[in-house]
């Protein structure tokens, strides 16, 4: 399913509004406990040891052990707080996203700089072994660049090492293979419904999504975990990023058993 470029930003508005909400309650039980284990010791006189053998060593030990207890969760929901806000914060900058409209032109771009790139590192090694610092200036560097182009690494190389070369093509080849893949996935369609109540869909932020409506038995959640499929807490269903590879294990391995499934 493709989304609008404005129906992509609301999604993604929508996401940072529920990360943060998350982060906001998390925070807010993190701070509730940690008051909780600060008033189930509170009675207890500041350095006060316990009193092994008086009666009240059972009630203090059992006070400590509690407070104890609380703080721990104090910090789990703090990091839990921290981890959800981070989420918020990098929403719109891990990248480029297959379900955004424009990944396409955005991958394209950036092909478009790494293709310049090569043919300048290729232009500049040339220029080197023709030992032509005017064609080095020419392609836009000044007089401390060439030098430092022109001084050899820890193997003696001078411009640009054949690696670089080797790497930044095999990232072109990655983001076309990535185009085709995003132009690919767009074009695959799935609604089925099932007599028992089964449903499969793909969902706007491009997730193959399994509502089983109850809880399948051990041996149909063992196949959907076998081919990456996760349970999802939010959505109630069985989710997996779509991908030509999810479609063909949907298709091939989770689809023939759906009809059967049961409690």
């Amino acid at each position: 399913m493709t989304l609008s470029k404005e129906e992509y930003q609301q999604r993604q508005e929508s996401k940072r509004d529920l990360f943060t909400e998350r982060a906001d309650k998390a925070e807010q039980r993190s701070n509730d406990l940690h008051q909780q284990s600060h008033d189930t010791v509170s009675m207890i006189p500041m350095g006060q040891p316990i009193l092994v053998g008086h009666h009240s060593e059972k009630g203090h030990r059992a006070r400590l052990d509690r407070s104890w207890n609380q703080l721990g969760k104090a910090v789990a929901e703090g990091e839990k707080a921290e981890y959800y806000r981070g989420k918020a914060n990098n929403i719109g900058s891990n990248g480029i996203q297959s379900d955004d409209p424009e990944a396409g032109d955005k991958l394209q771009n950036k092909i478009d700089a790494a293709v310049k790139n090569q043919e300048n590192m290729k232009a500049v090694n040339k220029a080197i072994r023709a030992n032509n610092d005017q064609a080095l200036a020419d392609l836009g560097y000044d007089e401390a660049q060439i030098i430092e182009l022109k001084k050899p690494d820890f193997c003696g190389r001078v411009g640009f090492p054949s690696y670089m070369l080797q790497n930044n093509n095999a990232n072109i080849k990655r983001m076309k293979d990535r185009i085709k893949s995003v132009e690919a996935t767009r074009k695959i369609e799935i609604d089925d419904q099932f007599s028992n109540g089964v449903t499969v869909s793909i969902s706007d932020d491009d997730k193959i999504v399994i509502d089983f409506g109850f809880k399948p038995d051990e041996a149909t959640r063992s196949i959907l975990k076998s081919n990456a499929f996760k349970w999802s807490r939010y959505r109630s269903a069985w989710v997996r990023k779509l991908t030509a590879n999810a479609a063909g294990a949907y298709d091939y391995h989770i689809k023939p058993i759906l009809e059967g499934a049961k409690p």
